[in-house]
């Protein structure tokens, strides 16, 4: 099972699971509440950058930069077809640049975050529901596959991407469909056997 985890030694890959976790998703609600004009927006940008720029003092800002770019795919997606069908461009930009900055965010956890210590967390966090018959690691492999679902799916996009260059092909969505939906399902294929290799029922 893959992980995007980068290991340092910066205030965020101390900070402990449970609180991070929470930083987090109060983060990614501010945006969705308060993120609604581009001012807000660019504030919140500035903001993700010293958050990366912090994690990783040598290349936050390209690191980044590099995960925005990652992303075009999808912003494209989003875009275009509002735009097509006569929406205001602002409007439009800043909300693809608001999805943009939440998933930046959460990738950010992911690579400050080792998987183990946030299964660990959430198995200690959801303990008391065992009486109820729920199972913590069954949650906290959830919660952990779900946190890292999407940036790793954002990984594979890219390997795709640049496999497609590397042949001399142009990338396209229609290229990258077939490859990105294997790559996906083998992802969930190594979740499912890390599931299994711990005794959790699937």
């Amino acid at each position: 099972m893959r992980a995007l985890f980068r290991p340092g030694a910066s205030p965020l890959h101390r900070l402990a699971v449970a609180p991070k976790l929470l930083i987090l998703i109060a983060l990614v609600a501010l945006l969705s509440v308060f993120g609604t004009n581009p001012t807000a927006v660019l504030a919140a940008l500035a903001a993700t950058t010293a958050f990366y720029k912090i994690a990783f003092p040598a290349d936050g800002v390209s690191t980044l930069a590099k995960q925005i770019w990652s992303l075009k795919w999808l912003i494209l997606i989003i875009v275009i077809p509002q735009v097509i069908f006569g929406a205001a461009w602002l409007p439009v930009a800043t909300n693809a640049l608001r999805l943009a900055i939440a998933i930046a965010l959460a990738t950010l956890f992911t690579l400050t975050t080792a998987s183990e210590a946030m299964q660990v967390a959430i198995e200690r966090a959801v303990g008391p529901l065992k009486r109820f018959g729920i199972k913590p690691e069954t949650v906290s492999l959830t919660i952990a596959m779900t946190i890292n679902a999407i940036p790793m799916i954002l990984q594979f996009a890219k390997q795709t991407r640049e496999a497609q260059l590397a042949r001399g092909a142009k990338p396209s969505i229609t290229l990258m469909t077939v490859p990105l939906l294997v790559a996906s399902l083998k992802y969930a294929d190594d979740f499912a056997e890390a599931l299994a290799a711990r005794g959790v029922e699937v």
